[in-house]
């Protein structure tokens, strides 16, 4: 059985890794840009991302620590997402529609910024 804990961590994981996604295209994105000022977005981004990268570590130790293993994703279609996984054992799928992987993830950025 799986325990509300144990997918609350999964979700974290999940949005984490999407989190450093933006954010590491964001770095790119900064540095092709026409902004006269680069380096203080540049750095400030980079420091965001530093402490995400520090969170996902943590949270994956203890995943691991708690037998939870998370796979890559698979893409359905344009709605919807989903993460297999394994709990002790116990084998699901995290489907997330992407509608609220991008409300989520708008939420987690303004919170960081």
């Amino acid at each position: 059985m799986i325990m509300d804990d144990d997918k609350n961590l999964i979700y974290e994981l999940i949005y984490l890794d999407l989190a450093i996604e933006v954010l590491e295209r964001d770095l790119i994105t900064i540095d092709h840009s026409r902004i006269k000022f680069k380096e203080p977005y540049k750095a400030r981004v980079e420091e965001i991302l530093k402490q995400q990268l520090i969170d996902r570590r943590t949270k994956k130790n203890l995943s691991r620590k708690k037998g939870i293993k998370l796979f890559e994703r698979k893409v359905l279609d344009a709605d919807f997402i989903d993460w297999p996984y394994i709990v002790r054992g116990y084998e699901g799928v995290q489907r997330i529609w992407t509608a609220a992987i991008r409300k989520k993830l708008n939420e987690l950025l303004k919170e960081l910024l």
